[in-house]
Formats: C-alpha cells, structure tokens, sequence
C-alpha cells in the first residue's frame, strides 16, 4: 500500500460518535453558545480538516446542540442513579439559583458522597427555577430532583447560603422527606464571610445603600457618586476609581502616570455589588498604585484652581467643579483605607481556606469551620482591645481559655444615622492596626462602629453552629483536634461541653447501624516495585499486628473520643528566606541560623538534610559555629537527599564520556538523543515521523503507538534520559524507517547525517541494557522521594536508604561482573562509574552520621537482623555500626533524662521490657533484639 493510500484510508476512519463528544465537550465546558457551530469559518475549518464532517452532515446548528446536549443527559442519568444507590455515605446536597444573561433562572444543585473509597461530587441537576424564588418554590424544584434520582432515603445534608429563603426550602424539605431541618442545615462559610465583611466595609445599612444605588440606575452619575460619598474615604475611592475608569483617555493618562512612578500594575480595579472581595481586591490595587492616583487628584485640583484664577477677575465661573474634587483623597483618607485592608486581610485569608469541595482534606472542609470562626472573633476582639478608648465600657465578649460568650449583646448598637451624619463627638484617637494613628475622629468612630458590627455578625452565625451537630462531630473525629482540643477552648463553659458530647454521641448512634464497609484494598499498596527492591520492605515472619477485642457501637464512640493523643510525624515549611550573595557555605549557615533562631529552635535542632552539593557540608561547620555545638557532632548531623543519589550514580552511568563528548555521537544514548533533538528542530520533522510512525503501526499492527510522541531529555533530571530511551524502544521501528529512508533524502530537505548518528542493531543492543539497568534505579528513586508521611510511610523514609542503596549496589555489582570480560564499551564504563558514585556517599553516610543506620535498627521490619544478614562480610563495618547506634540511643537516653523534654507529655506505646531495673545497654538490647548467644 502507498504511504499517501494509508494515510488516505487512516484519517478516513472518522467515528461519529466521538465527534459529537468532543463538539459538546467543548459547548458545554467552554460555556459556548449554541450557535457557535454555526460559524461559516469554523465550519471551513472541520471540514479542511476532514470532509467526512460536512459529507455525513455532522456540523450541527444550535437546535442540533440543543438536541445533542439533551440526548447525552438523558443517556447517562441511569448511570447517574445507579452511582447515587451505590453510595456508601448519605447524598449531601449543596444548590443555589443562579439568573443567565438571557434572564432566565436555574437552580444549580450538586451532590456529594463517598463511594469507591474515593470523595465524589457532580452537578446533577440545573433545572429552571419559575415563579418567584420563596422558599417554598426552590424546595419544590429541588424535591423534584431528589424523587428524580430516587434519594428520599439518602438524604444527608444540604449546604446553601443564608437568605432567609433558603431557611424556609429546608424546612419545607423537612416536612416532605421527614427529617431535622436545623441538623441537616449548612450554612456556606463563605456567605457568612462575606455578610461579616460587607457589615465591616458599609455598616448596617448595607442594604439601604444597594436599594439607593438600583433606584438611581438610571439616573445621573453624580447622584450615584453622592451616595458613595456618603460612605468616607472608601466611597471617594469608589468614585476616583469609577471617574477614571470611565473615560479611554482618563484610563491613557493615568498608565502614563503609573509609567512616571515605575509602578509594576498599571491599571485599577473596579468592585461590584456581589462579592466583598472585590472591593477589598480594588483597595488592594489602589494602595499600590497610590502614587499615581495622588497625582491624577492634584493634577485635576491644580487645572481646577488654574481655571478659577483666571475667572476671578470677571468674578464669574463658566463652568461647575468637578465632582471628582469631592472626592479629593487626603493623606488621612488613606490611612483609613489601609486600616480597613488590614482589618479585612484575615477574612480573605479564611474565605480563601474555607472555599472548594474538601476533597483531599485541604479547602472547604467543614471542621475548618469552628477554628476558622474562632481565629476570625479572636481577630475582632483584638480589634475592639485596641479601640476600647472610644468603645463604651463593656464585658469582654471573651472568658478566659474560652471561645467568645454567644449570644451576648454589644452595648454599642450604632444607627445607620451614625455613618452619614457629620455632627459627631470629638475623641481622641486611639491605637491605630499597624502603629499608626488615624486623624479623623468620624471616619474613626464609624470604622470602630464597623468593627463592632462585624464581630455582632459573625458572632450570631457561630451561634447557629450549635444547630447542627455536625460541626463539633467533624473536629471530634479530626485526629489534631478531637475532644481534648474542644474541651481546652471551651474550659471556662462546661455547659457547652456537656451539650456538644450529647449532640455528638446522638450522631454517632445514627450512623453506628450502618454495615461496615471492607477497607482491606484501600490499604494495598498503589504501586509495585522490582521484586528486587520490593522484598525488602515485605513485614517481617514474627511481626505481629495489634489485636484488639471488637467493641460495641457506643464503646467504639467512647474509646475514640477518650483515647490521648499519640507521637505524631509533623511537616511544616517555616520559612523560604532570600539569600544575598554568594551561595557558599558561610552564606547558607547564616540563612538557616537567622531562621532557627527566629523559632528559638537552636537547642532542637538534631540533623539537617539537604543535597549532595559540597556548599551544604561547608554550611553544616559554620552552623554549628554560630549555634556553638560541639565540633565533634558536626559531620553527624548531615543527612543527604536520598533520591538525589540515585541520580548521581545514574549521571556518573551515562556520562562516563566528557559530556561534550556525549553528545558527539559516541554511544547509543547520544545516538538517540541527536536524533530526538533533531525531530523536535521544526514542525515539519515531526509531520515526517509522524508519517512513519503510522506505517510503523500498521505494519505492527500496534495502533496505540501513533499518539506516542518523542520526549526530549533535559539536563536537570536525570530520568529524562532514561524516559527518552524508553521511548525511543517504543518507535524503534518509526525511528529506523526514518532514518532509512533519509539515507537518500535531498540534503537541503532534511539536514540530518545518518551516516554518523544512525542507530544500528548494537546500538538498540546497548540501548536494551541500559534501560535493564536504569530501570530499577528509577523505581528506587521514586521510593526514596517524598516526606515519609504517607500511608505506613511508604515514600522517603530513612530507613529505606540503606536497603535501597544495598540493592543498587548488588545491581551495578552483577553489570560489572558480566562485562569484565567484554573490551571497552560505552555501557561497562557506565557501570564502573555508576559504582564508584554510589561507594562514595555510601561512605559518608555510613562514616559521617549514625541517623541511617538508627532508622534502618529501628524499623520493625528490618532490626539489627537487616544488618547481621545481608553485610555478613563486613564484620568491622556491622561492629562499628552497632556502636553508633548503642551511642546515639545513650545520648537520647540522657537527653531525656535531663529535663530538657521534662515538660513534654507523650504518649507511646513501645514495647514494655521485663522489669524497670534496667540500663541503657539492656534496653537497648531489647528493643533490638540483640542474640546474646
């Protein structure tokens, strides 16, 4: 067959089907319009790229979208309702209307629920919402919904936002599907931030003033811009933002302002009427680019005050002030207006972890909820501490150790008369946020009023937190906070205690008749290894398990919730500091030192793990100067990055030849990343082995292989190479048709010389050994990367390096032993090389510090056995490191007899020697296991 014949018959074989997938793939997640596919130059394009669209009558117009959408919904909604039954959990149900551009109104409604031991959630219905949005009306188009998909019997919990309306929905829903409408509400936290916020930002009488402004829509802009004024400072920012974002030219100007001040950002931001954020974002923006916005207002007061002084002598001015002149900023407005960005930065902090569907524990999670609103009030309360000279006097909202006393009403109760009336009360000025202090006392009473009213807002939602159990249940069942962190906030209200453990265990019993679902596969391991490495970190023959006596629903309860807090591995990042200079050791020390310092975390501070570069062991000496620890314990506190090995022995593998030699085509590899380079050189390259690889497919009738793409190495990662060759194995067959043909190929047309770069039978030889020896090194490394904190710590724990390195070792060791025989050649220098790296940090880490071997004796997989088994030929080695861990375990032991950790409290369960008589020698023989015969 000609190749153009296959090509022909290939791209022939167009599958309907597919292409009314992609079609509405793109509508629907693009958010298109329907009569998008009836654009002529789009439909041009389809059909260049196959006339079969046009010939089978495939280009569809909006009616056909419409029907196609349609047919898609109503094909998979069995699917969709046989998942929904399946579920393991209760369907949770979140919705909210939401009005088109066209104006007409839907009902979004999303499901959430556990099911194949994964996290699920999905849009599964947006049906039209008609008549008038009560309460009533939105719970019948969401009862339709729930009948629709058969879950009367599922019915969890339902997440809306807090219109009264919705109030009403649920409890109509109550009464259908017979359940707690007060348990089963969840109010959006994002909602309540944004309620809590607009209260800061515009008082009480927020919605007094978005009646105004829709009332005035259609009137003119000064009577819009009066009502901002209104509001002080911010609303003359809210106006000097619209006035200049107004005009093109205004907006001209003002980048030219922004250029002569060499700011960054160039253009303002305007706010709306739906979201607080936007007017804090807005604020955000005009604060950096004050300069320029300073300079806009004195330009138009200095032509204001030029045109008046002209006039004066006529004693007539022809025309009015401008309007943006009332809203001058002065340097008092603007430190009202970074006051405001600061009190207001916690609640874009919040909204920004209380927003997402929860999955992976990270955002949106609902026992975020009651810390989230916890550091908010605290925010508050110390908000009114430092206003407290203009607040009246008052009990403070907070107890001692306790969250804020719900319910309490504030005395100061300000009037919507407060925020515009400009006969006030002189005070003096207190404490500024920030240390600075504001000079005008309205702006200055109406901001503590506003701060008063933000904490009266947030603190009436906490309050509604108490309605449904499943606020406290989730931290209750969160392993870093449980009972004992609820009990510590909520000390001086054991009322509270004592209601919440009712509600709580109330709960628990509901769900505690549920059949338990078999866990046992989740706890498989996700990925398999070569059994060469993989046997290693099998458990033990005389490992046991925990064994404990099954326990009724309710003991379950009460030994979870009465149950102390264990050790726990913790991994935090404290700090990305900037370094100055030169990256030599003395410099990074001085960076870590500032760091560890700052945290007054010297004395702590055990081992330090970075890279294999030689600054970091220069870092490690003059750390330990500037910490004063002992000269003698600096080597020993230098762990290396384990993957990071792997990589240097593989480097050492591939570049035993100068790298500049590499790439001159000495060897496979060079070969083979010659040839990729030279593919990925220009499109029309790649269009020509595209062409062989589909005559490679069909003559292998392996069609998979034509999506397959080259991939090009890079000189960062090592396994960039290793992943070019194993792709190149795949299209082995496309790259030699290449090449073959191009032995003949116009020189002019393809600028490539097989003669010295073509990849012959030995090279594919030597390409074929080199991925049997990199393949384990590259399962190796991907073992030894992570922070050891997943599932059994299965990725980058200590105590896999040794085991790991060992069988590396023996890999390079059986390569070696099967070339020895064989004359020079690129993969047996490799070999040689790849050795000589791993021996070389082998040595320093089992010389320079006593931590790998430490985790290795104490895994209870491995023990000192691990070492007496597989380095019996080392005995002076085995012998000197059974002393450094009887040395290192001898320090921890006086360390913690010393009182340095006296006022730690943990809890363990190791296990328990015969008696207590005992020395630091006996145990720790015992927890090693160490044969006395």
């Amino acid at each position: 067959m000609e190749r153009s014949d296959f090509i022909n018959e290939y791209c022939s074989k167009f599958m309907a089907s597919e292409f009314k997938g992609l079609v509405l793939a793109w509508v629907v997640e693009d958010n298109k319009a329907f009569n998008s596919m009836e654009s002529k130059a789009l439909q041009k394009m389809l059909a260049y790229l196959n006339p079969v669209v046009e010939k089978r009558g495939l280009l569809p117009v909006h009616s056909t979208v419409r029907n196609w959408i349609q047919q898609a919904h109503s094909s998979v909604t069995g699917l969709v309702t046989q998942e929904l039954q399946a579920s393991y959990s209760k369907i949770h149900l979140s919705f909210d209307l939401w009005t088109s551009r066209s104006m007409y109104a839907f009902c979004g409604i999303n499901c959430h629920f556990w099911s194949d031991s994964q996290y699920k959630t999905f849009l599964i219905a947006l049906p039209q919402q008609r008549g008038s949005h009560t309460g009533s009306n939105i719970a019948e188009t969401v009862a339709t919904t729930i009948s629709h998909f058969g879950l009367q019997e599922k019915l969890g919990y339902f997440v809306t936002d807090n219109a009264s309306n919705n109030d009403t929905c649920i409890n109509a829903l109550a009464a259908e599907f017979d359940f707690n409408p007060e348990h089963r509400r969840i109010r959006c936290s994002g909602h309540i931030i944004n309620l809590v916020a607009r209260a800061i930002l515009f008082g009480n009488d927020v919605d007094a003033l978005e009646e105004d402004l829709s009332n005035q829509d259609n009137l003119l802009e000064d009577i819009q811009m009066q009502l901002w004024r209104k509001r002080g400072p911010l609303g003359k920012l809210h106006n000097v933002i619209i006035f200049i974002c107004s005009s093109p030219q205004r907006v001209e100007h003002f980048k030219q302002l922004c250029a002569k001040h060499e700011l960054s950002e160039k253009t303002l931001l305007m706010d709306n009427n739906t979201r607080w954020n936007s007017f804090y974002y807005a604020m955000q923006r005009a604060v950096s680019l004050q300069p320029a916005i300073q300079d806009y207002l004195d330009e138009q007061m200095f032509a204001w005050s030029s045109y008046c002084n002209r006039l004066r002598a006529s004693q007539t001015i022809k025309k009015g002030r401008p309007s943006t002149l009332s809203d001058y900023l002065s340097h008092e407005d603007w430190h009202t207006v970074n006051e405001y960005l600061a009190i207001l930065k916690p609640l874009e902090l919040i909204t920004k972890l209380l927003q997402g569907n929860g999955e992976g524990g990270s955002h949106g999670v609902i026992w975020q909820v009651i810390p989230a609103m916890e550091a908010l009030l605290r925010h508050f309360e110390n908000l009114r501490e430092r206003y407290k000279d203009i607040l009246p006097q008052s009990t403070s909202p907070r107890n001692q150790g306790g969250k804020g006393k719900r319910g309490q009403q504030l005395p100061l109760t300000p009037e919507a008369s407060q925020l515009s009336t400009p006969q006030l009360s002189s005070v003096s000025s207190p404490e500024r946020v920030g240390d600075s202090l504001l000079h005008q006392d309205q702006d200055h009473l109406i901001l503590c009023t506003h701060i008063n009213l933000g904490w009266q807002k947030l603190n009436d939602y906490y309050l509604k937190t108490d309605r449904s159990p499943v606020y406290l249940a989730s931290m209750v069942l969160h392993p870093a906070f449980t009972w004992e962190w609820i009990r510590n906030r909520w000390r001086a209200r054991p009322d509270w205690i004592a209601s919440g453990e009712r509600a709580v265990l109330k709960l628990w019993q509901e769900y505690s008749s549920i059949p338990r679902q078999d866990t046992s596969s989740i706890a498989k391991r996700q990925k398999h290894y070569d059994d060469d490495i993989n046997h290693l970190f099998e458990p033990s023959d005389d490992e046991a398990d925990y064994v404990t006596t099954p326990l009724a629903s309710c003991d379950e309860y009460y030994h979870f919730a009465r149950r102390k807090p264990g050790l726990r591995r913790q991994t935090a990042g404290i700090a990305l500091p900037r370094l100055i200079g030169r990256h030599t050791g003395e410099n990074l020390a001085e960076a870590l030192y500032r760091v560890v310092d700052k945290y007054e975390a010297s004395h702590r501070i055990d081992c330090v793990m970075m890279d294999n570069a030689s600054n970091n062991d220069t870092m490690i000496e003059f750390h330990d100067l500037l910490i004063k620890k002992i000269p003698t314990l600096q080597r020993r506190a230098r762990l290396r990055c384990s993957d990071y090995i792997p990589s240097l022995i593989v480097k050492a593998i591939l570049a035993s030849q100068p790298l500049a030699t590499l790439w001159r085509r000495f060897g496979a590899i060079g070969k083979a990343h010659n040839f990729v380079k030279f593919v990925y050189r220009s499109p029309k390259h790649r269009e020509k082995f595209e062409i062989y690889q589909i005559e490679a497919a069909e003559e292998e009738e392996l069609f998979d292989w034509i999506e397959l793409m080259l991939i090009k190495d890079g000189g960062v990662r090592w396994n960039s190479t290793y992943f070019m060759l194993k792709r190149a194995k795949v299209l082995q067959k496309a790259i030699t048709l290449f090449q073959k043909d191009n032995d003949t190929q116009d020189q002019e047309e393809i600028s490539y010389s097989v003669s010295e770069d073509r990849i012959i039978d030995s090279d594919w030889t030597e390409v074929n050994r080199f991925l049997t020896l990199l393949r384990p090194i590259t399962k190796a490394t991907n073992l030894l990367e992570g922070n050891g904190s997943g599932e059994v710590s299965s990725y980058g724990s200590l105590w896999q390096v040794f085991p790991t390195l060992k069988v590396l070792s023996e890999l390079l060791d059986k390569a070696i032993d099967q070339t020895k025989d064989e004359p020079d050649s690129y993969f047996k220098n490799g070999a040689v090389m790849g050795k000589q790296k791993l021996d070389q940090y082998w040595d320093k880490m089992t010389t320079e510090t006593p931590f790998y071997i430490a985790a290795t004796v104490l895994d209870t997989g491995l023990k000192l056995a691990c070492f007496e088994d597989k380095w019996r030929r080392f005995p002076d080695w085995h012998k000197r490191a059974k002393q450094q861990m009887e040395t290192l375990f001898k320090e921890y032991i006086a360390d913690r007899q010393s009182g340095d950790y006296a006022d730690e409290r943990v809890t363990v369960r190791p296990p328990v020697p015969p008696n207590d008589d005992l020395s630091a020698d006996d145990i720790l023989r015992f927890h090693l296991r160490v044969d006395e015969h």
